[in-house]
């Protein structure tokens, strides 16, 4: 699917029609995605997707309810036609061609009127009242013949400003986050205090550079863990996994959500919280973290048989021009903008 394609996607299409190979149109909190599937687990209700211009998977797994339908067909270029349809520029030619198309249809019907009129009539008009008549015809004739001169006048002008524009590029800051060696296999049928490769990193991969995060979601539960010999300890609350932050990382918040039972751990980019760190174009942050392991939780708590999800996020600014390096400023500032994209 190139840039500018109309994609066409068949909501009627169930997820239990989904196969293997289909190309699914999915979304991922704003991010409306249309990847296709080269892996479906109806057991723990999720798609492995890959877009096909990509080397690897993508670094989290679809859940069935982030489904939106399939796609059937796409048709080049057709997307740029149907944005300039419903430009302003667009608007004004349609509507004009529109016009045009009335006032000669109803000349022609005039004419065809004034053929049946009984020839002994004709003679008895006025000459006064054909030369209004021929008047009027010229004038609507001149009418449309304007509006169309004027349309593609309108059309001139704003390819010319358009083509000024466009001397200037603006920037665009542009990061990806990868797992290099997470596969959604590991995640299956763990076992407490099972250890598996799980290493997200973040890439800037645009030309401007950009302070960046990253936000871990780790659910957590309420009941007892055990120590490393198997003796108990007091029930409390205790997150599902835990993993070793790089060096390069530092945690700058973390946030409960009693609804959904998860905390959110805030993490910068930074050798001090005071400093972030510039993530230049093309350049890697070091891995978040390498591998994840899971709590070492006591059995029969109703835990075993559940499904978690580790949700990992990258967010980044652009540092230029920011007018702050500290990670606390930095990261509201990114929280409000995005507020304000939302």
């Amino acid at each position: 699917i190139h840039t500018g394609a109309m994609v066409y996607v068949d909501k009627n299409v169930t997820v239990e029609n989904i196969e293997t190979g289909d190309v699914i149109a999915f979304k991922t909190n704003t991010v409306l995605v249309t990847h296709r599937v080269v892996e479906k687990d109806d057991k723990n209700k999720f798609f492995i997707t890959k877009g096909d211009a990509n080397e690897n998977v993508d670094f989290a797994p679809v859940p069935y309810d982030m489904y939106l339908g399939k796609m059937v067909f796409s048709i080049p270029n057709f997307g740029y036609i149907m944005n300039y349809v419903h430009s302003i520029q667009g608007m004004v030619i349609l509507i004009t061609v529109a016009i045009s198309q009335s006032l000669l249809s109803r000349l022609l019907k005039d004419d065809e009127e004034d053929e049946n009129i009984n020839m002994k009539e004709k003679m008895k008009m006025k000459m006064k009242e054909n030369k209004n008549k021929k008047n009027f015809k010229k004038s609507l004739l001149a009418l449309a013949l304007v509006g169309i001169i004027f349309t593609g006048g309108i059309t001139a002008f704003l390819t010319d400003v358009e083509f000024a524009s466009n001397q200037f590029t603006t920037g665009k800051l542009n990061i990806e986050l990868t797992e290099e060696h997470w596969n959604p296999t590991n995640g299956e049928n763990i076992t407490p205090n099972k250890e598996v490769e799980k290493d997200p990193q973040i890439t800037n991969i645009d030309k401007v550079s950009g302070f960046v995060f990253a936000e871990v979601v780790v659910p957590y539960e309420n009941g007892v863990v055990a120590n490393e010999d198997g003796t108990r300890k007091d029930a409390a609350e205790f997150e599902i996994a835990s993993y070793t932050v790089n060096e390069g990382w530092i945690e700058l918040k973390s946030t409960k959500d009693e609804e959904n039972k998860t905390i959110t751990h805030v993490y910068a980019y930074c050798t001090d919280l005071d400093h972030m760190t510039v993530l230049q174009s093309n350049e890697k942050a070091p891995k978040v973290f390498d591998t994840i392991k899971w709590a070492n939780y006591v059995e029969n708590q109703g835990i075993e048989g559940k499904t978690y999800k580790v949700d990992v996020y990258a967010k980044g600014i652009q540092s230029d021009d920011l007018g702050a390096t500290d990670a606390s400023t930095v990261y509201t500032k990114l929280q409000n903008q995005q507020e304000l994209n939302s």
